[in-house]
């Protein structure tokens, strides 16, 4: 087999090894929500959190971070703090789509979602965070859908950390110069971004 296809075969094997040590149902040590102190963030704030299921056990282990997922903080004006983020699998049965969403924060981090979590604060004036907020609303507003394939190269599609980026970016800041981890599915094609690579800005 070419040097490629052995590295597609090398990702699968990886990626299905660590679906398959991680696939069991961990018992939930929590018994209250993850909580962040309202009077101390900002529009723009970033809040990660862990989960319970096998994607979140992937994502930790392939990035050796803490955090599986993240959403940026939005101050609603009747609602209050809510979370703008994507995730997979949990849409309503209604949609039956995963898109971006906006949502309370005590949901983001409810007790069947969040075994840990926090909040973060980037590095930039209030004015950038507030525009990179103004166009991760937008992508609720246009319905913009959860990227399963995770491909930073498709912009009609996004994932979780990309939505962030690209809000960032978009408000004139580069979290990130470039998604170089390599994709577990796609190791050759575009690289993806994790959580942690976040935290380390």
């Amino acid at each position: 087999m070419d040097d490629r296809l052995g590295e597609i075969v090398r990702a699968l094997i990886l990626f299905v090894t660590l679906a398959a040590c991680t696939s069991c149902r961990h018992e939930k040590t929590i018994s209250e929500p993850v909580r962040i102190d309202s009077t101390a963030v900002r529009e723009g704030d970033l809040v990660f959190r862990c989960g319970y299921g096998m994607e979140s056990k992937v994502v930790t282990s392939l990035s050796r971070g803490v955090y599986s997922h993240v959403g940026m903080l939005h101050h609603d004006s009747v609602e209050g703090w809510m979370v703008v983020h994507v995730v997979p699998g949990e849409h309503s049965k209604e949609e039956g789509v995963d898109r971006v969403k906006c949502e309370p924060v005590d949901s983001f981090f409810s007790v069947e979602r969040a075994c840990a979590g926090c909040s973060y604060r980037i590095d930039c004036p209030d004015s950038v965070a507030i525009n990179a907020t103004e166009y991760a609303l937008r992508k609720v507003l246009e319905g913009v859908e959860f990227d399963h394939d995770y491909d930073t190269a498709d912009t009609t599609r996004l994932y979780c950390t990309e939505l962030i980026w690209r809000a960032y970016l978009s408000a004139g800041l580069n979290l990130v110069e470039e998604p170089s981890h390599p994709h577990p599915m796609h190791p050759s094609g575009t690289g993806i971004i994790f959580p942690s690579d976040f935290i380390s800005y």
